[in-house]
């Protein structure tokens, strides 16, 4: 059974859900200034440059495997069928 507490714990996590972004969208949008966007600072822009690179690295490692998984698998099967 649903107590009146739950009820209420519930329609004010709900309510904080729906109020919290709109009003954190209306704080951005009066400060501009405020953006999320890295400083100036050149070591945080070369250690996002490193991530980057890391990353791009690893995206590329995982196509070059899953072209070659997808050729074996397509030689395997061409190969069942002779």
């Amino acid at each position: 059974m649903v107590t009146t507490s739950e009820i209420i714990l519930a329609i004010i996590i709900v309510s904080l859900s729906v109020v919290m972004p709109i009003y954190y969208y209306y704080q951005r949008k009066k400060n501009p200034k405020q953006d999320n966007k890295p400083k100036d600072n050149p070591e945080i822009k070369n250690y996002i440059d490193r991530i980057n690179e890391i990353t791009q690295i690893k995206v590329i490692k995982l196509c070059f495997s899953l072209v070659y998984c997808g050729v074996v698998q397509v030689t395997q099967i061409l190969l069942c069928k002779i």
